[in-house]
């Protein structure tokens, strides 16, 4: 099979680690784009355990041009091979709105939002020649929020918006979003049997069910009929009408 390979960013954790290791498990060459050497390191080393060893690790800050410009020197002769770019990467600073910083608002849109325009700023041209779909991970705090998450919510909703827009601009290559619901990715304390119960298919998510979800959208074989779509992977919770 021909070498393919998928940019993504935030790869070195979570969410964006698991969609890495779907796509290394399915024989792909991946670039995993993140802000943390150490992470990077630690993920790529994790990966070379299990035997996946077709990856690079690319050092950048997806919230500005120049990381976006020099991955494209980077790649400059490979461009034809690139088979999806997946803008994963997001932060969340929490604080009552008196409280958050322009400064903090910024650096989320920057990570969250202008990555994705920078994206398509720099490998756009590429994307259409090539047909190679972009699929953008948002969230259903696009949709729903908790106290508190104005910068991180807002975000997400640019995201939404963004995606349909690019799909546009894009074409003929397909631009798709991907919202998770709550994920368990192993960071955070384990999660109690009313943690899972609470959501309709009787648990809360896994890495893995995002990344087959955008493997699935990465083929153009097989999902050649979507663009500019927001799929949200919550188990149902963005449809549960609750009342304390």
């Amino acid at each position: 099979m021909e070498e393919k390979i998928a940019i993504i960013t935030g790869a070195a954790s979570g969410i964006g680690k698991g969609i890495a290791r779907k796509f290394l498990r399915e024989n792909w060459r991946v670039i995993c784009f993140d802000i943390s050497k150490k992470a990077l390191e630690e993920t790529a080393s994790d990966f070379h355990k299990d035997g996946l060893d077709c990856l690079e690790i690319f050092e950048g800050d997806c919230g500005e041009l120049a990381s976006w410009q020099r991955l494209e020197q980077i790649l400059s002769g490979k461009s034809e091979k690139i088979g999806v770019l997946i803008n994963n990467a997001g932060i969340g600073i929490n604080k009552p709105v008196q409280e958050l910083s322009l400064q903090e608002w910024n650096r989320v849109m920057a990570t969250n939002v202008a990555s994705v325009f920078l994206s398509a700023k720099v490998f756009g041209e590429i994307l259409k020649k090539g047909g190679v779909p972009m699929i953008n991970i948002a969230s259903t705090r696009a949709l729903m929020s908790e106290a508190n998450t104005e910068a991180y919510s807002a975000s997400k909703g640019a995201v939404v918006s963004l995606t349909h827009a690019l799909s546009m601009s894009l074409a003929p290559a397909r631009v798709n979003c991907i919202s998770p619901g709550w994920i368990d990715n192993g960071s955070n304390s384990p999660l109690t049997k009313e943690d899972h119960l609470q959501h309709p298919v009787g648990r809360a998510g896994v890495p893995s069910d995002i990344a087959e979800l955008a493997f699935f959208l990465a083929d153009n074989s097989k999902s050649g009929f979507i663009t500019g779509q927001n799929f949200y992977c919550d188990g149902g919770m963005t449809k549960k009408m609750i009342y304390v």
